[in-house]
Order: structure tokens, then sequence, then C-alpha cells
């Protein structure tokens, strides 16, 4: 009695996901694109840290930019190890979010909600990604074209 039920349940949801086929695509997308987002304005980040002033000491307090662009690490900056361990940590924090949602959806005003939710995910981690680009590409014109060395 208790297995038909649950072969009941796990039909429903099986019928569920395959109706609504394109919105997991949609959502699975917006997650992607979200970690790439992120992972390009990390990168970004760490190239945009220049050096205006040569004749002051700078002290970097991201480790990553500091090993990149020779600064000299602020004694209370964390390891690049230990940064990097951080950020897979919260990665699999994100991924095993993502996963256990996606398993747990049954209802359409779910789906809606956490395609929603994976929408603005995927907008806030592009916004972030497109300012640092937009400031890249200004910064790399001002100094092309005015001639002002980086």
């Amino acid at each position: 009695m208790i297995a038909k039920e649950i072969l009941k349940v796990i039909r429903s949801n099986q019928f569920f996901r395959f109706y609504h086929q394109k919105e997991f695509n949609l959502m699975k997308t917006f997650f992607v694109l979200g970690i790439f987002f992120n992972i390009g304005a990390l990168f970004l980040t760490n190239v945009l840290v220049t050096i205006d002033n040569p004749n002051s000491v700078i002290l970097e307090s991201n480790p990553a930019a500091s090993a990149i662009h020779g600064f000299e690490s602020h004694a209370e900056a964390p390891s690049l190890f230990k940064t990097f361990m951080i950020q897979c940590f919260f990665y699999f924090l994100l991924f095993l979010f993502f996963n256990l949602t996606m398993n747990g959806i049954n209802k359409y005003s779910h789906l809606i909600f956490y395609v929603s939710f994976f929408g603005f995910f995927c907008f806030v981690m592009g916004y972030d990604f497109f300012n640092n680009l937009g400031f890249l590409f200004g910064k790399l014109f001002y100094h092309n074209i005015c001639g002002v060395g980086l």
C-alpha cells in the first residue's frame, strides 16, 4: 500500500518535470550563468588592481591580487589557499541548494518562485560582472586614447 503511494508521488513528480521542462531548463541556465558571471567578476576584480603611485608602499589585502601584481600582502590578509577554499565552500553550498530545490519542486507556484529567484541571482551576478567589465573597458579606452600610461 505504501509502495503504491510512493510510486504515485514519483510518477506525478516526473510528469510535472516533463511538462514544465522549459522552465526547469531556464532555471538551470540562470544558475550556470550566475556562477560564470561570479567567476568572471572575481577575475576582473583581481585584474583591475593597479599601482597608481609607484613611490608609495601598497599593502594588498586580497592575496590573489598581491600574487598577480607583485604587491606585498598585508599582515592580516588571509592566505590564497584559505580564500580559495572558502569560495569553493560557498559554491558547494550554492550547488547543494540548487540540487535540493530542483528535486523538491512539485508545484507550479514553487517553480515560478525558484525561476524568479535564480533569475534574480543571475541578474545580480551579471550586474557585478558587467560593472567590472565596463570599468576595465573605460580604463583601457582612457589610457589608450588619452595617452596616459597604465
